[in-house]
């Protein structure tokens, strides 16, 4: 099934002519942010005035504090009726849609001492048959790295791949060429033409960007890593919780209403 998209919801504006060659879409993720991030939102604290009962427990080595407030306004970016800027009124402009697919990847590296790597692919398109197959290129650059793609036909893709690496050595691998990327088929099941061409894209896409796909790759390692070791240097620490309420309404008396 095709999936209306508009153009205005990817970060591409290009014309998908047929005879192209196949192009990745999306600026490849490196690890580094791409934006500053936000700043914190200020803490909230009632005047002690309007503060007028206040519970405190202990749980899991930090402080939960229940205070009951006299009503307030809500800021404005909590208001559930706060006004519609007058921009967000104006009607949307026409935009041009193009059509794009899914594909979904599931793929099983395995990595050798004295061999390239290899992957065991499962890859479906939305309500498409599953196709299986071997691939010397290593699915883990091409699952962390493309989003969006095109084949040589102009067709846009939007990737769902998912790579994880074989505990134990796998079993008849076929041979591959030297050179460039190329993968083998498992089975006697037909492959739709679409699923060839959206296959013949990835890996010519991950020969010829084979470089700046690695060099993302590791970048999304180390800081990956660097986390992890900032995680386990410096244990998130319990922090304390306070809650503010107010009531609005008269509880109703236990008779129930009339």
């Amino acid at each position: 099934m095709k999936i209306p998209i508009p153009l205005a919801a990817f970060l591409f504006a290009a014309a998908f002519a047929p005879g192209e060659e196949p192009q990745i879409l999306n600026v490849i993720p490196d690890g580094i942010p791409l934006v500053n991030p936000a700043p914190p939102v200020p803490e909230f604290k009632p005047a002690p005035s309007d503060v007028l009962s206040a519970v405190t427990h202990v749980q899991d080595g930090r402080t939960i504090t229940i205070k009951e407030i006299k009503p307030i306004d809500l800021p404005e970016r909590w208001s559930s009726d706060r006004p519609v800027p007058p921009e967000a009124e104006a009607p949307a402009a026409p935009q041009e849609a193009v059509h794009v697919e899914m594909l979904d990847i599931s793929a099983t590296i395995y990595y050798f001492d004295h061999s390239p790597p290899r992957s065991l692919v499962r890859a479906w398109r939305q309500e498409g048959k599953q196709l299986e197959f071997w691939s010397s290129a290593d699915f883990s650059l091409i699952a962390g790295g493309i989003e969006t793609f095109t084949d040589a036909s102009g067709t846009a893709y939007l990737l769902a791949a998912g790579a994880g690496v074989a505990q134990e050595e796998a079993l008849e691998i076929p041979v591959f060429p030297n050179g460039a990327a190329s993968y083998q088929i498992i089975g006697d099941v037909p492959a739709a033409p679409e699923m060839l061409a959206a296959l013949d894209a990835l890996h010519v896409l991950y020969t010829r960007e084979h470089a700046a796909l690695l060099t993302a790759h590791q970048g999304r390692e180390a800081t990956r890593l660097a986390r992890e070791a900032e995680a386990a240097a410096n244990p998130p620490q319990p922090k304390d919780i306070t809650l503010h309420f107010w009531r609005t309404e008269t509880p109703a008396s236990e008779g129930g209403a009339e």
